[in-house]
């Protein structure tokens, strides 16, 4: 799946998520997390094989990409 792919599932979580009058911030880190994806140059398929490289990617607090929750889940 390229990152164009991944970017529009983001987006179409969180156009469901506002539909459903879901946090408008999860939606917002949806849209954000989306718009992050679309602008790498590189594919996230080939970045999942090197962690660190994901804890580069910008606009995306680390704590989310290290596997731990940030948040209790609702």
């Amino acid at each position: 799946m390229d990152n164009k792919a991944i970017a529009g599932l983001l987006y179409e979580t969180a156009d469901l998520l506002e539909i459903d009058g879901q946090d408008p911030f999860r939606i917002r880190s949806y849209r954000n997390a989306a718009q992050a994806i679309e602008n790498l140059s590189q594919q996230v398929s080939e970045l999942v094989s090197e962690p660190k490289k994901l804890l580069e990617v910008p606009g995306k607090p680390a704590g989310n990409l290290q596997g731990g929750a940030t948040h209790a889940p609702r």
